[in-house]
């Protein structure tokens, strides 16, 4: 009898263990795959405004194009801006949502370039790689533009949040890139996914161990085919060919930790600067007057004259 129970436990004990094992490979797919899914999937997205000059299809390899408005100064240009600016989204948005900062350089003759990031608005349906691939793709924009006569001796680089991230390791890749300002972007994507994981589960985040992120994160870096390690902009910084960095932060920032920031700006140096939002949440940070005033002095030369 003791021995029928005996095994009867140890059936039980190894059924468990199986059972969890199954579980924790569900969830952990699960998230692993939600990290990485294109954002752009089922859903439509607004034609360009009439004042976009131009509108192309950049194919970048391995089958994905992405959807890039360019739009042509016709204001009188400040005294040092950039030949172009590169206009970045954030995560699950799409470049129309940035026009009306397109719209403002326009105003103060500057030229810009709105693009669809890979997974996001009219670009390729593509797992998100946490600015790896989407970086080496902006390289490939800029060659397809100077391939058609376009001036980029000198251009300047926006991203907020995600496309924040995007813009510190483009900064890293690409000689060309001379101004890079950054709100919001994390440095490293596993400094980011440990609090992001954690935080949808809000009542019990101590349930969620570290070791599980690790496997999530690596496990969506096998789906989307790049290495987690490669999307850090701290470890690339220091090496970049001419970039200067602009790093607008909140220390209250509840998305993305102050402290991955601050890890950045102390691997590039004084090529890199903060600026520093003090109150502000993640959302309240992406636009703001301070921001708009910084941003518009760091990559034209002049402070924006209008709020």
């Amino acid at each position: 009898m003791r021995r029928a129970l005996a095994v009867l436990g140890l059936l039980a004990l190894v059924a468990g263990t199986i059972t969890l094992a199954v579980f924790h490979d569900r969830v952990t797919r699960q998230a692993a795959g939600e990290l990485v899914a294109a954002r752009n999937v089922g859903r439509s997205f607004q034609d360009p405004p009439d004042e976009v000059t131009r509108t192309l299809r950049v194919p970048v390899g391995d089958g994905v194009e992405l959807d890039v408005w360019y739009t042509r100064a016709w204001g009188e240009p400040p005294p040092d801006p950039v030949d172009l600016m590169v206009i970045l989204h954030g995560v699950s948005d799409n470049k129309r949502t940035m026009w009306p900062l397109a719209r403002r350089y326009a105003v103060h003759g500057v030229d810009s370039i709105l693009v669809d990031l890979r997974g996001h608005g009219r670009s390729t349906e593509a797992p998100l790689t946490y600015g790896v691939k989407e970086s080496q793709e902006l390289v490939r924009v800029l060659d397809h533009l100077a391939a058609e006569g376009f001036e980029l001796d000198d251009v300047g680089v926006y991203g907020p949040s995600y496309g924040g991230a995007v813009a510190l390791q483009f900064g890293c890749r690409d000689p060309r890139v001379r101004r890079v300002v950054s709100v919001g972007g994390f440095g490293t994507m596993r400094a980011l996914m440990e609090p992001h994981l954690r935080s949808k589960h809000e009542l019990l985040p101590w349930v969620v161990p570290s070791e599980w992120v690790e496997g999530a994160v690596n496990r969506a870096g096998v789906i989307a085919g790049f290495d987690p390690d490669e999307a850090s902009a701290r470890d690339c910084v220091g090496e970049a060919p001419s970039a200067e960095f602009l790093l607008v932060h909140s220390p209250d920032d509840e998305v993305v930790p102050f402290d991955d920031v601050v890890a950045v700006a102390d691997a590039c140096g004084s090529r890199c600067r903060i600026l520093e939002l003090p109150g502000k949440t993640h959302h309240e940070s992406l636009s703001n007057q301070p921001l708009r005033e910084a941003l518009h002095e760091f990559t034209a030369g002049e402070p924006l004259p209008f709020p």
